[in-house]
């Protein structure tokens, strides 16, 4: 890199330019610094993965809330600064309801996504507009049935971990659910 012109700059420990007439110690001071900050955050890696894996036990095994992260139509119940659990958001969850009786009729996600935008129903979560994919999501999600998906990122992509864990309020019910996913199954 420093043989084709590029200039590399080294901000801590100590503000370092290399270019290619760098002498072989400061290179070397740069590539170890390199190597210690590549070993911690491996490290911490594999901290916080412990840490999420033993959360996704306690999750499987006794509901035990995940985290601040929730559905949208979820408030997180803290208290003394940890979450206890969750709480229905009615107006949201209404919102999501209407959403699933749309699809249930036989309309799709993009004429649901239509119409939301069209009769001004305020989106659930924190943009000005409902798109397809979020209200596709929404339909698919097995967190209207109160269940959470824990995951795995493999490749850059999310892959299911084990089981469907039972941690949010239920919001839909199991026949209309599985009414919808037939509709979109079949389509």
């Amino acid at each position: 890199i420093l043989l084709a012109g590029v200039r590399v700059v080294q901000l801590l420990p100590q503000e370092l330019v290399l270019h290619e007439k760098s002498d072989g110690m400061s290179i070397m001071m740069a590539v170890m610094e390199l190597s210690r900050g590549h070993g911690e955050s491996a490290m911490k890696s594999e901290r916080v993965g412990r840490a999420w894996a033993r959360k996704k036990a306690e999750a499987c095994t006794v509901g035990t809330p995940l985290g601040r992260s929730c559905p949208a139509w979820c408030v997180p119940v803290v208290i003394g600064g940890r979450v206890t659990g969750y709480e229905v958001d009615e107006r949201k969850a209404d919102t999501v309801r209407m959403i699933f009786r749309w699809a249930a009729d036989g309309q799709g996600v993009h004429a649901i996504t239509r119409r939301l935008n069209r009769e001004l129903v305020r989106p659930i979560a924190g943009v000005d507009h409902w798109s397809h994919s979020y209200v596709g999501r929404i339909l698919s999600g097995v967190a209207v049935l109160g269940l959470h998906q824990p995951c795995l990122h493999k490749g850059g992509k999310r892959t299911p971990d084990g089981q469907p864990v039972k941690v949010y309020p239920q919001v839909i019910d199991q026949k209309l659910y599985d009414a919808v996913r037939g509709i979109i199954t079949k389509n």
